[in-house]
């Protein structure tokens, strides 16, 4: 390409489960030209495959090419856009935008929401420019954890134990009745992602065998780190250090792995699992902000 001349990109539907391994590299790819400032990793995307139809996951998204390479794609839920570009390619984020903003009109919304890091500070200049505004309260906060060292083993409350990932419908009606995030409808595809791992998949058992908490981990190999989506624990066990316990145990795995580091992503509004990460060590090393703008 000369000098000066804008780049072509072609767009197209999402189409099957090669199109999701081009996405997944392609975060791999984000991940090592900006990490650890993303706004999501591949283990969101092995996560929120879950709350997709097991038969059409991303059946509402749009990729970008740029001489045949995925650049760029838009995951859009009513009233919200998921996106991610190469920052080699920033300059496709408008038209990742204009089909997600189209998109929102088409189906029948009014308000389109996207998420910012406050880091990228470019991204929050073409928001603004196009009529966005950040809402009142951060989205989340992003914490990192070095692996320098294996943390000590975990001690757990007398009559639990640590097991690995257990039947998929115990872990789907476990995932709800703890709350993670949005609710499961097919564990056995998260369990089907391209990146997930049976012995990161864990799980806090009672004394009589009933599963009680989670702590499910991801471990992108091409960058050596470690992320946590989601964890969470059955209300009747709260308060007792389960979860903590359990990621204590996947820092450990994943340290053995070869991981050099570990994420967490949080609610500042979830108080008690703010406190619990940074006991763990996290520090917060950015945060995403809802971006809104009315579409009438």
């Amino acid at each position: 390409m000369e000098p000066g001349t804008a780049m072509s990109y072609v767009a197209r539907a999402y189409r099957d489960a090669a199109d999701h391994a081009a996405i997944v590299r392609l975060v791999q790819d984000v991940y090592a030209a900006t990490g650890p400032h993303v706004p999501f990793t591949i283990g969101d995307l092995g996560y929120w495959l879950a709350q997709e139809s097991a038969d059409e996951p991303l059946h509402s998204s749009r990729l970008w090419f740029a001489n045949d390479a995925l650049v760029g794609f838009v995951w859009p839920e009513p009233e919200f856009l998921d996106l991610i570009v190469h920052p080699a390619h920033a300059a496709a984020t408008t038209e990742l935008l204009d089909w997600g903003e189209d998109w929102q009109r088409t189906n029948g919304h009014t308000e389109v929401g996207v998420r910012a890091l406050d880091s990228d500070t470019a991204y929050a200049e073409l928001l603004r420019e196009r009529g966005y505004a950040p809402g009142d309260e951060a989205f989340s906060w992003y914490g990192v954890r070095e692996l320098t060292s294996a943390p000590a083993a975990p001690t757990l409350p007398p009559g639990y134990a640590i097991r690995d990932s257990v039947d998929p419908d115990v872990l789907e009606e476990l995932h709800r009745v703890a709350g993670a995030g949005r609710p499961v409808r097919a564990y056995r595809v998260v369990q089907a992602a391209a990146a997930y791992r049976a012995d990161l998949d864990l799980v806090a058992v009672a004394a009589d065998g009933t599963p009680v908490a989670f702590a499910l981990t991801w471990f992108d190999e091409a960058n050596a780190f470690g992320v946590f989506e989601p964890v969470g624990c059955s209300p009747d066990h709260r308060r007792r250090g389960l979860a903590s316990a359990l990621m204590t145990e996947g820092l450990r795995r994943l340290h053995a792995l070869g991981a050099t580091h570990a994420l967490v992503a949080n609610l500042e509004s979830s108080v008690a699992a703010d406190r619990a990460y940074r006991r763990l060590g996290f520090v917060t090393q950015d945060r995403s902000v809802t971006w809104s703008r009315s579409l009438s």
